[in-house]
């Protein structure tokens, strides 16, 4: 009885099922996209402040220069 009522509807079960899959793939891919960022960020940060002694040493050097010229 319910098996002929599920045949009856096979194509909109299936539409269903994969409309569901559809839309927990672009939930999880936007989750990913957010972590991705965050990490991002906390890169750039990193790298900035890795190279901000080197900065600061030819800002110093340029410095040093145009007071020797």
């Amino acid at each position: 009885m319910i098996w002929t009522i599920v045949w009856k509807f096979k194509y909109w079960i299936a539409i269903e099922v994969l409309s569901f899959i559809c839309l927990g793939q672009l939930v999880y891919t936007n989750h990913l996209s957010g972590k991705l960022q965050d990490a991002e960020a906390a890169c750039d940060s990193r790298v900035a402040k890795a190279i901000k002694p080197y900065e600061d040493t030819i800002d110093q050097a340029q410095t040093e220069k145009a007071t020797i010229m």
